[in-house]
């Protein structure tokens, strides 16, 4: 009886060092800079096909959606490094925008840097298309600084960078270039 509660407690240890094992090997480490130094962090949270609901009293602000999501608490960044969407709401709780991009870091609930294939589409209609974008909700406003196309039902504008709300209905963009099909006056 001895030898056999002495080998289960050898299969429990065993059982449970290999799967630390595997399981430490498959955390992912995100190095940053902090002034001069590199820091190696690990994420305090991991998800897979996530969906994450950002609320303010009550009203859905934005919905984020990704195959993969670290969120490191101490720092307060939620990357998505693999493809995701960002639903964007106004202040009454209706739809306004999707964001797309390859991958991103969500900084608080307020803000999202988005880069790669960067994709943004107002319920308007309005399209920006850019490898680069900023978003600040505490602002209401959207911005990248490179190159840019933004496409409405009328105009096709390529530029350098560009400013708008998040609705995408006042927007401005630095050294335009493009196309329209409304007749315009001189």
């Amino acid at each position: 009886m001895f030898c056999l509660e002495s080998m289960r407690s050898y299969v429990i240890i065993m059982t449970l060092a290999v799967s630390l094992f595997f399981f430490n090997g498959c955390r992912n480490e995100t190095e940053v800079e902090i002034g001069d130094e590199a820091h190696t962090l690990f994420p305090d949270q991991e998800l897979w096909d996530a969906r994450i609901v950002f609320t303010d009293n009550e009203r859905i602000t934005t919905i984020l959606q990704a195959e993969y999501i670290a969120i490191f608490e101490e720092t307060g960044m939620t990357i998505a490094d693999t493809a995701f969407q960002l639903d964007t709401f106004d202040k009454q709780g209706n739809h306004t925008s999707v964001i797309t991009a390859d991958s991103g870091v969500v900084l608080g609930e307020d803000s999202l840097l988005a880069y790669g294939n960067v994709v943004v589409v107002s319920d308007s209609g309005v399209v920006i298309n850019t490898e680069r974008m900023y978003w600040d909700r505490a602002n209401n406003s959207i911005r990248a600084d490179t190159f840019v196309v933004l496409t409405t039902q009328t105009d096709t504008l390529y530029g350098d960078s560009l400013i708008s709300d998040e609705t995408l209905e006042n927007w401005q963009v630095f050294n335009p270039r493009g196309k329209t099909i409304r007749v315009l006056s001189k």
